[in-house]
């Protein structure tokens, strides 16, 4: 180890510890004595980095980039800072700088290239790839060239790009040199982006032997028949790969079923006119001729030569044939036979061909049959589901009661020994009797008898470990599931308490289900106990790409319940997610680069610019700036400098609708395990769409907080004017109000606001917010540009320029206005503290209790995040721009005229927010009090789950009502404090007016 690194090692296991204060020292101690060391530098930029000193950190490298140091140690370490501080364009500076100087290093040239894959420019990495090879002559270099042509060209058609792509290819790919896969694939891809099928035919035939599995040959040849629309000779093909390599890949079997009903369409067959039984027939007929025979007959059974029943009927012949040899070995039986007869019926069905569904080759008996085979399987609803669609309800209905017999006599047969593959086969009952709406009419006891059945099916896993799902647990979902029916049906809150505690209970016996965690979590918001619900949520540690397609889980609730805090945590713990995966996927792209993984690249630079590109990712940031913005007390100087840091990504998300609209949407909406034929259901309700996931809304949302930087600057008058027509034309997009009728210039003297539903009260009030902050900075513009001179020629000219705005700008409806939003501020305030008609107490003895809903504590939330935080912000902007009333002399005054009524109805208005604030305070004091009982929507004398009717299980009740009443105390605290905190604003801005 030379002197130096022994100086250094001491700063390396500092930074290796995370000690980076000491880091800093020793650096400071290295560099009195050696003060232009570039390493020692780039050390402390390291560790000042990671002290979150982002500044100091590129302050220092930037002087050793201006010593244009050429050293990997220092160049890779200051990569490093620049990585982490997003500025990827000084990395490829400095490594484009010290290639200029030492030309022949090839180091030097790959971290050239690889800080352009980092930036994802493609054009340069075709550059310095192509000066790589030409310079060093490896064949690396020129995999790399085609790959970066081949990522320019994403998504388009036939280009030159492509051309040139390929005559490279054809160079590197020659008969007597053997090639990768990887390469191979990427040629193939090369020439299908240009249609060139007969070239790829041949690439397949002369380097087959390239692909490890040979099912892959036939599978690229397979697609390239279906591409040339030889669908005989691709039908050919996928049945070789199911007869020879993979029988259960229903990837082959759709495949194959493309291949012959493309055949169909090509000549434009009417399917009304085929016999199924004539199909059927020919099935049947096949049996007899020898397997050989067939396969020679395959090419001449086209629909020109032959009858089209004939070829259907060879098609079923295979998927009969296919199942018959399953059904030999039952044990080891592969379900893809089975499934691809019914996808076959399905496609037949779809086009007009009718088939009786229960005579034979109908859905039924294969139903039936799949269920003998594969009914204890977990995978067996989720099999059946796409084709138990095709069926009437009847004989959906129908089906279950034929298979519940044949399951008793199998049982029976049985003597019932195996109780766990009864229970799984029940399992499966259950789900098709729900699927098929048999307990639609019995719901309530339906879920108690299947909670009876799951409490009962604990005895046969005494012996599984506890982070193991138990046999029956499925039985408690489907109970919970019927619960939440039962409660969307009749409005009845008590069987959501209900399906709480049948899920409470499933906890204890399976702490790890995460199916019940996600769905008492909801249910927990739905009653809008927040806390509780939250605590189920975060005990799943949803981390990494689970933070982007599950946190709309939460998101949503946790503010409109007021925890504003688990709010900003989601929102910070996914941008800080998506900030990683930015810094970090590019690594990954360059090491596939460096191992010739081309097919690795392609995918991952999707990937990357689809999760640059997340709908969640936006939502997130613009929810962060509402919440940092309205629930946070900061002051103009602050709000100015959190509105600058984050001014190019709002700007993006409200000035470009056409990027908003691209966004990708990555929520799991099938997180929650769901058993109904309708996607409108209520437990798929849970988890669909709703109006608020809309890229308009996320673009409102943005321009509001753009307005808002807007009205702060007085030179961006202009822009908020450009906002408002941008805002009105967002509110009717999205149809939350009619803005046809809200102009400053209609507002009439005794003007009163419709009286409209909660959210509509909300957005109008905003509308109207930005029209007087508009207003009042052009009325303050022109007052204060007349003010300046004391000539009566400036007087007259004041004067007249008071009269035009009041013509163009309407500066004496400001108080109008201003007025109009009082009377909002007073009927929001109202319907906050509204007790919510349908939330009666749930028995004589709770009449004198706090009621909390949902509904209730969502309005609160919304008035104090909404119309008040927004009005303590701009009465900020407005108090500092209108300047305390002061004496003047009698032209002064004329000139200052407007905003004296300006500043009376500000005064007005800000008594408004109080006395709103007050009202929300004394509403929500009775229910912080500890002495409070809190009511619970929940009947203790009418329990529907026999189970925790009984004494011994009473202690469930009682923890899921106090675990309610702690989660509603726990949000009104939360109103309170916010409410206070407002309060405490409004009084600090009084005392400036």
């Amino acid at each position: 180890m030379s002197k130096v690194d022994r100086k250094l090692r001491p700063i390396y296991d500092s930074l290796d510890s995370r000690n980076y204060k000491i880091a800093i020292k020793q650096c400071n101690a290295l560099l009195n004595k050696h003060p232009h060391s570039a390493i020692v530098k780039v050390l402390k930029a390291v560790a000042l980095e990671r002290s979150d000193k982002k500044d100091e950190a590129l302050q220092l490298c930037d002087e050793v980039k201006a010593m244009q140091p050429t050293d990997d140690a220092v160049l890779n370490t200051m990569l490093v800072v620049y990585k982490c501080t997003g500025k990827l364009d000084h990395a490829t500076e400095t490594f484009e700088t010290a290639w200029n100087l030492l030309p022949e290093s090839e180091d030097l040239g790959n971290g050239v290239f690889h800080c352009y894959v980092r930036e994802l420019n493609y054009a340069k990495q075709q550059q310095t790839a192509m000066k790589l090879y030409k310079k060093f002559e490896k064949e690396s270099y020129l995999f790399w060239v085609v790959e970066s042509l081949v990522l320019q060209t994403k998504g388009q058609g036939p280009s030159r790009l492509l051309e040139l792509a390929e005559m490279l290819l054809t160079k590197a790919v020659r008969p007597e040199k053997k090639i990768s896969s990887q390469v191979l694939v990427t040629y193939i891809n090369i020439l299908k982006q240009q249609q060139k099928y007969q070239q790829i035919t041949e690439l397949l035939t002369l380097y087959g032997d390239a692909f490890h599995v040979p099912s892959d040959r036939l599978k690229q040849m397979a697609e390239t028949r279906m591409a040339m629309k030889q669908w005989s000779s691709a039908m050919s093909l996928y049945q070789q790969l199911l007869e020879e390599y993979v029988r259960d890949d229903m990837v082959f079997y759709r495949g194959y079923f493309d291949a012959v009903f493309s055949l169909f369409e090509e000549h434009r067959v009417d399917w009304t006119s085929l016999n199924v039984s004539d199909i059927d027939n020919h099935a049947n007929s096949f049996n007899s001729e020898p397997i050989q025979q067939l396969n020679r007959q395959l090419s001449e059974l086209t629909v020109n030569n032959s009858n089209p029943a004939r070829l259907l009927g060879y098609s079923l012949h295979l998927m009969i044939k296919w199942s018959m040899a399953e059904k030999e070995d039952k044990r080891n039986a592969r379900r893809g036979p089975f499934i691809g007869h019914m996808e076959f019926i399905k496609r037949l069905i779809i086009r007009g061909c009718v088939f009786d569904p229960i005579e034979h080759g109908g859905l039924i008996p294969l139903l039936i049959q799949y269920f003998d085979l594969f009914g204890e399987r977990s995978a067996f609803f989720s099999d059946i589901r796409p084709y138990l669609l095709l069926l009437p309800e009847s004989k959906r209905r129908s089906l279950c009661d034929t298979l519940m017999s044949t399951n008793l006599a199998r049982n029976m047969h049985d003597n019932f020994r195996n109780k766990t593959s009864m229970l799984r086969r029940d399992l499966s009952l259950h789900k098709l009797q729900k699927f098929s709406g048999q307990y639609s009419l019995r719901r309530l006891d339906a879920a108690s008898r299947l909670f009876d059945d799951y409490v009962h099916s604990l005895a046969l896993d005494k012996e599984r470990e506890i982070t193991e799902r138990k046999s029956g647990d499925e039985l408690a979902l489907l109970a919970a599931h019927l619960l939440l029916e039962e409660s969307h049906a009749t409005g009845n809150n008590q069987f959501l308490v209900e399906a709480c505690l049948v899920l409470e209970y499933g906890l204890t016996q399976s702490p790890h289900n995460f199916q019940f965690k996600l769905l008492i979590s909801k249910i927990y918001a739905l009653l809008g106990s927040f806390y509780p619900s939250w605590q189920w949520f975060t005990s799943m540690s949803i981390k990494h790409i689970q933070l982007e397609t599950l946190s709309y889980l939460a998101l949503p609730h946790a503010i409109e319940c007021c925890h504003f805090e688990e709010a900003s945590h989601i929102c910070r713990e996914l941008l800080r997610f998506h900030e990683e995966h930015d810094r970090d996927m590019p690594d990954m792209i360059i090491q596939s680069f460096k191992h010739l993984s081309l097919l690795k690249v392609g995918e991952m630079v999707d990937f990357l610019e689809k999760m640059r590109k997340a709908h969640f990712r936006a939502v997130s940031a613009v929810e962060l700036w509402h919440l940092t913005l309205l629930s946070k007390d900061m002051s103009l100087g602050e709000l100015f400098t959190f509105l600058e840091e984050n001014r190019t990504e709002i700007s993006r998300l409200s000035d470009q609708p056409e990027w908003v609209s691209t966004l990708h949407q990555h929520q799991d909406r099938n997180a929650l395990d769901c058993w109904d034929p309708v996607d409108d259901s209520p437990i798929k309700s849970l988890t669909n769409s709703t109006p608020e996931d809309s890229p308009p809304r996320l673009q409102l949302k943005a321009l509001v907080v753009r307005m808002l930087a807007d009205s702060i600057e007085r030179d961006q008058l202009d822009e908020l004017q450009r906002g408002l027509a941008e805002m009105r034309t967002l509110l009717e997009l999205v149809g939350v109000v009619d803005m046809s009728t809200v102009s400053a210039v209609e507002v009439s003297s005794d003007y009163q606001p419709p009286v409209l539903p909660f959210e509509d009260f909300y957005w109008r009030f905003a509308f109207l917010m930005f029209e007087t902050a508009y207003r009042i900075g052009r009325t303050v513009q022109i007052v204060q540009t007349q003010a300046v001179n004391d000539s009566e020629e400036a007087k007259r000219e004041a004067a007249e320029a008071l009269e035009e705005s009041d013509r163009v700008y309407g500066w004496s409806h400001v108080h109008r206005l201003l007025n109009v939003l009082t009377y909002m501020m007073k009927e929001m305030a109202g319907q906050a503290v509204m007790v919510d008609a349908t939330a009666e107490p749930a028995s004589k003895s709770t009449q004198n209790q706090f009621v909390v809903t949902r509904e209730s504590l969502r309005k609160l939330s919304s008035f104090l995040i909404g119309p008040v935080s927004w009005m303590c912000l701009l009465l900020q902007v407005w108090t500092k721009a209108i300047p305390a009333a002061k004496k003047h002399k009698a032209a002064e005054a004329s000139i200052e005229s407007p905003l004296v009524s300006v500043r009376a109805a500000l005064k007005t208005l800000l008594t408004s927010v109080s006395q709103s604030l007050t009202q929300v305070i004394e509403h929500v004091k009775t229910g912080v009090n500890p002495n409070c009982n809190l009511a619970v929507p929940l009947k203790d004398d009418d329990i529907h789950v026999a189970h925790f009717k009984k004494p011994e299980n009473y202690s469930t009740v009682l923890d899921v009502t106090s675990r309610l009443q702690n989660g509603y105390r726990t949000s009104l605290n939360r109103v309170m404090d916010m409410a206070q905190k407002r309060t405490l604003t409004v009084r600090n801005i009084s005392f400036k007016l």
